[in-house]
């Protein structure tokens, strides 16, 4: 036996400590030299905005900059040979659209062609492993973006607004990649 973690291990680590970190609003240039600094998040306010790496992977992060997707410039190229980056793009803009049911299982597969160890998505000078993002991503393969589908909440009753954020507030499963 090994005392060495598995990759799978590693990978499924690395999407613990991401998802530990979800309470931290990233934004961009309050320390220089760095690409992000963290500030707690507040009581009463929306999930924070992350930057995860590139200009499209991130919470809230969409064509380089802290915007919604529905008001993204998807002009912005993703990051330069960057394969994870490209993925979370064609989810953002999935996610844009009316119909978000398969959003979040296409950019899990996308992920899969990455490669796991692909570190070509950067935040600033630190590289970030394709599959990180895609186990974290798996978490919530089965909501419509950042929320759980209407459909699955319909198995728990009513599906007005009100119940749609208890249930995700208690699931605490908030998409912090894309």
């Amino acid at each position: 036996s090994s005392n060495c973690l598995s990759m799978p291990s590693m990978s499924r680590l690395m999407a613990i400590f991401v998802l530990s970190i979800a309470n931290l609003d990233w934004t961009q240039g309050q320390f220089p030299g760095f690409p992000w600094s963290l500030t707690p998040k507040t009581g009463g306010s929306a999930v924070p905005s992350m930057k995860i790496c590139g200009n499209y992977c991130g919470r809230g992060w969409c064509g380089g900059q802290i915007v919604s997707e529905n008001s993204c410039d998807f002009t912005v190229a993703s990051e330069a040979d960057s394969c994870p980056d490209s993925c979370c793009k064609n989810h953002d803009r999935c996610c844009s659209s009316s119909d978000t049911a398969g959003c979040n299982r296409a950019i899990v597969d996308c992920l899969s062609h990455c490669g796991p160890l692909d570190m070509s998505c950067t935040n600033g000078f630190v590289p970030v492993l394709a599959g990180a993002i895609q186990n974290t991503m798996d978490l919530v393969e089965d909501w419509c973006c950042d929320r759980p589908c209407l459909e699955q909440l319909a198995a728990y009753g009513n599906t007005t607004s009100s119940q749609e954020s208890d249930f995700a507030a208690k699931s605490n499963m908030h998409i912090i990649f894309s």
